[in-house]
């Protein structure tokens, strides 16, 4: 499997009286998803499947992802991808996509699906819109938005 694993973009806080699953990317964090996407375009990253969390500012952030991409893959939710559920669910839901994925999901899941998917290693917490690339169960790179040069 080949994962470009991702932390969606920065969201409003909490203090707009909001559930948690309906934040919503700030203005910031939606150029920064577009950025970061024309970036992974720009190494190579051509997605067979977008698959993310449910939650809005992650479904949010692959939308914009995949537009800075120029792709055409299609974005799909993964119930499994929402805060707090094992990792093992995530990659029984993603082992059966042919092709590289792009999944966007939240911290601390997105951190624990990375050491699953490398066979328990340790992994680097995510910030915000922060990229992994997991390929044949090791992790290749990881990636702030600033290191890929996304101000």
């Amino acid at each position: 499997m080949i994962a470009y694993l991702v932390r969606h973009a920065r969201a409003v806080d909490a203090d707009y009286d909001l559930d948690d699953a309906h934040r919503w990317l700030t203005p910031a964090g939606r150029r920064c998803a577009r950025a970061v996407g024309e970036r992974l375009a720009a190494l190579g990253c051509r997605p067979a499947h977008v698959i993310t969390s449910p939650l809005v500012r992650a479904v949010q952030t692959a939308e914009l992802l995949v537009a800075g991409l120029g792709s055409d893959a299609p974005v799909s939710t993964l119930a499994a991808l929402a805060p707090g559920l094992p990792p093992r669910l995530v990659e029984a839901g993603l082992v059966q996509l042919a092709g590289p994925l792009v999944v966007v999901g939240h911290e601390p899941s997105i951190t624990a699906l990375g050491s699953h998917l490398t066979g328990g290693r340790p992994f680097p917490p995510f910030q915000v819109t922060q990229v992994a690339l997991v390929e044949r169960g090791k992790l290749a790179w990881s990636r702030t938005p600033a290191e890929l040069g996304v101000g």
